[in-house]
């Protein structure tokens, strides 16, 4: 960020610490916005994630560009159904089912009722 390239900072770099970036970085500061300089690259931008997509013969739709765009290499063998996941799945862990209740402590209490006509 101290070199111009994601923006500005709120308050002017110490020149040290510019050149110490420039140096780790091997790139010069700019004040150039970002988007001009992403537009210069032929690597980037729609035109970039057609081509993708046609050498790789997968269909040319918003949704594919976005993803290509997006992630590259990377999102042409997503779209190719070739990527693997890389996230540890945990089985689902089934619950043993709960104990049967254990009737009431107390004597169960019965009830004769007998209905009559009168």
């Amino acid at each position: 960020m101290v070199l111009g390239y994601f923006g500005k900072t709120p308050a002017a770099p110490d020149p040290e610490v510019v050149r110490i970036a420039a140096r780790q970085l091997g790139l010069e500061p700019t004040t150039e916005m970002v988007i001009d300089i992403n537009e210069r690259d032929p690597k980037k931008g729609i035109a970039a994630a057609r081509k993708m997509l046609e050498e790789a013969g997968l269909p040319v739709n918003d949704e594919n560009i976005f993803i290509a765009a997006a992630c590259g290499p990377k999102g042409i063998i997503f779209l190719k159904g070739e990527a693997t996941v890389s996230v540890r799945k945990q089985g689902v862990k089934k619950e043993a089912p709960a104990p049967a209740a254990e009737p009431p402590a107390w004597p169960a209490i019965t009830v004769d009722y007998t209905i009559s006509r009168i």
